[in-house]
């Protein structure tokens, strides 16, 4: 048997994680000296007033949560895939493969997703299809790090200030601002952010995102935090251009969100195996 852990970053909801026998391990983050633990996506609380508030920090999932976890699966009998965001946005990656080696590597696999959020979800349901298919730990691992290329992420930001700070910026250019009606498109490409352009008026930036979008994309998953109504659009646009494709709509949470900021528009995807 096999059970999968992965970071709050994935933003499974709690029945998800129960019925597809996922374990969330949590990032935290601090408001104000007050440290909060981001767990499933459906019990995060009303966190969008909560980091508006200036000085928001996050912090990776501490070694111990992920000891804890392991040693619990394997107490079970579970060997154990462990699929973290990627390694140059966190530490993460590297907190949970030390964990590992700590606790018993011959049946832990620790795999960088180089992906977040929906991207990191969409590869841990591919995961959890792999394991149904009867593969072993070895194989799900090595089937994961080839599936991570066929999946992408493309996002926009009301302000670039956020991510500035948060440091995890590839060659953007930073002076972008939505005041000029200005939208920069960035890509999550081999785990790092980088830029696909700056376009002008929410309408281009909506078209921008969809041509980011392969056309031979199965699924879709459009993400947003504070752009509730941006993204049943974006949706609509979506599902009209790739209509073989399950398109979904999902939001982001407070990890994220402090360092992006709000009104964060963009879409994950996963090709089609089928497809050629």
């Amino acid at each position: 048997m096999i059970a999968i852990v992965t970071d709050s970053t994935a933003y499974l909801k709690q029945r998800e994680a129960a019925m597809w026998g996922v374990h969330i391990v949590p990032l935290n983050y601090r408001v104000n000296g007050v440290l909060y633990t981001e767990g499933y996506s459906d019990r995060l609380g009303n966190f969008e007033k909560l980091i508006e508030s200036p000085g928001c920090m996050t912090s990776q999932a501490s070694v111990g949560s992920f000891i804890s976890s392991f040693m619990e699966l394997r107490r079970r009998g579970f060997e154990v895939l462990c699929l973290t965001l990627s390694s140059r946005l966190s530490g993460t990656f590297h907190t949970a493969y030390s964990a590992s080696k700590e606790v018993d590597a011959e049946h832990i696999a620790v795999v960088d997703s180089h992906l977040t959020a929906a991207g990191l979800l969409l590869l841990v349901k591919h995961a959890k299809k792999c394991i149904l298919d009867g593969m072993s730990l070895a194989q799900t691992a090595l089937a994961i790090e080839e599936k991570r290329n066929s999946l992408g992420i493309v996002f926009s930001v009301e302000d670039m200030t956020a991510l500035r700070k948060s440091g995890r910026l590839g060659p953007v250019r930073q002076s972008v601002s939505t005041i000029l009606n200005l939208h920069p498109i960035l890509l999550l490409e081999d785990g790092c952010v980088l830029s696909k352009g700056v376009v002008r008026g929410r309408a281009a930036c909506r078209r921008a995102l969809i041509d980011a979008i392969p056309e031979n994309s199965g699924q879709v998953v459009v993400q947003e935090l504070c752009a509730p109504e941006e993204a049943r659009e974006l949706a609509q646009m979506i599902s009209k251009k790739l209509p073989r494709a399950q398109v979904s709509i999902r939001g982001l949470g407070p990890v994220l969100g402090i360092h992006l900021g709000k009104g964060v528009l963009g879409a994950a995807w996963m090709k089609n195996e089928d497809a050629t």
